[in-house]
């Protein structure tokens, strides 16, 4: 993977060319963390490819917030300027033919910064994946496949580890799946997702490999759940913020899980 130091159009629309030969197709969803598009390389309609947009603050309500918390205009745009610095810098530690088949590589990325919104962006380019949900909505997950998930999860979890390289956040959202089937962790999100936290994560305390191996447990409950957390009521067609509220805090003080 290299970092590409050039300009990047900002307006990410059907047509729009970036990483020189790659052109974006359509956009496939909007996240808060990023946005996930489809391109491809030409006129070769075989050649395709997953690009990432990943903006440092997410909203200009993010700047604000630094701002009410007594940071100068000037200190909070520094801060997530060296946030767009320090994620490009933890992928491009990651040994990607290392991590074949564990984790989301990135194969090419690249960095720009607006002044007039004072936004720094970043590209990734990947191999073409979907989400773990959008897999899930066209393919049965059965015991076979969730436990194949979950053991992915578990040597990524390793393999991050034993390389000393960035946490990867455990949560469903940030699972993605090839075009050859594989089950990969991805490297969106810094925020922590308590739907998957550890309890011990949760309140702050200093965690080892069960924390993980919780996350991972909650994750695997999850997907056989019909992509709904632990301890949400049955009767819950479309849980609110406060339904998962509640269910995480049922989960954290102990309360046993039913059958998925």
């Amino acid at each position: 993977m290299r970092k590409n130091e050039v300009n990047i159009m900002t307006n990410f629309e059907v047509g729009t060319r970036v990483f020189d030969t790659w052109m974006i197709q359509h956009c496939v969803t909007q996240e808060n963390e990023y946005s996930h598009f489809i391109i491809q390389a030409g006129h070769d309609d075989q050649t395709i490819a997953s690009l990432w947009v990943v903006r440092f603050p997410a909203t200009q309500d993010d700047l604000l917030i630094l701002r009410e918390n007594g940071m100068t205009v000037e200190d909070s745009i520094t801060f997530f300027k060296q946030a767009a610095d320090d994620y490009i810098g933890s992928l491009l530690m990651t040994e990607c033919d290392h991590s074949e088949n564990l984790l989301l590589s990135v194969d090419d990325c690249a960095v720009e910064y607006d002044e007039a919104t004072n936004t720094s962006t970043v590209l990734l380019r990947t191999s073409y994946v979907e989400s773990l949900s959008q897999y899930m909505e066209k393919n049965a997950i059965d015991e076979e496949t969730a436990l194949r998930i979950a053991y992915k999860l578990c040597d990524a979890v390793a393999y991050v580890r034993n390389n000393e390289l960035p946490r990867r956040l455990l949560t469903i959202d940030n699972i993605f799946v090839d075009r050859n089937g594989n089950f990969l962790l991805g490297c969106f999100g810094s925020v922590a997702d308590n739907r998957f936290q550890s309890p011990e994560e949760h309140r702050g305390e200093e965690t080892l490999y069960n924390s993980d191996v919780n996350s991972i447990g909650v994750i695997l409950y999850t997907i056989l759940n019909d992509g709904r957390i632990p301890l949400l009521p049955r009767n819950l067609q479309n849980p609110s913020k406060e339904d998962i509220a509640i269910a995480v805090q049922d989960r954290h003080a102990g309360m046993p899980f039913p059958p998925p």
